[in-house]
This record gives structure tokens, C-alpha cells and sequence, in this order.
């Protein structure tokens, strides 16, 4: 069930042809991701995955 926390918008900064959406504290923390960390964001088919970098 997609709760109403779940939805966000899709932003630019600037102008700019970058876009971006934020992602809850909650997830980040879940994760344990931190500022600054570097992720993957890849296109799979209609949906967009984002995971941690491992190199």
C-alpha cells in the first residue's frame, strides 16, 4: 500500500537539466546511508533503482 509519506516530486535547482527527488530520512536511515555517499542509479524499464556503490 503506497502511503502518502511514499509520494514526492520530481525538482530542478536553478534551471538546470537536472532533476531531483528527495529521498525520506527514514529510508537513509534504514540504509545507513550518510551525506555524501556514492550510489548507482540505473534505468530498469519503467523504474529507477538506486543502491549503494561498492567498488
Amino acid at each position: 500500500m503506497i502511503r502518502k509519506d511514499d509520494i514526492r516530486k520530481i525538482n530542478t535547482t536553478g534551471g538546470s537539466e537536472t532533476y531531483f527527488v528527495t529521498i525520506p530520512k527514514d529510508i537513509i536511515r534504514h540504509l545507513n546511508w550518510r551525506k555524501g555517499q556514492r550510489v548507482i542509479v540505473q534505468l530498469r524499464g519503467k523504474a529507477v533503482t538506486i543502491k549503494d556503490y561498492q567498488p
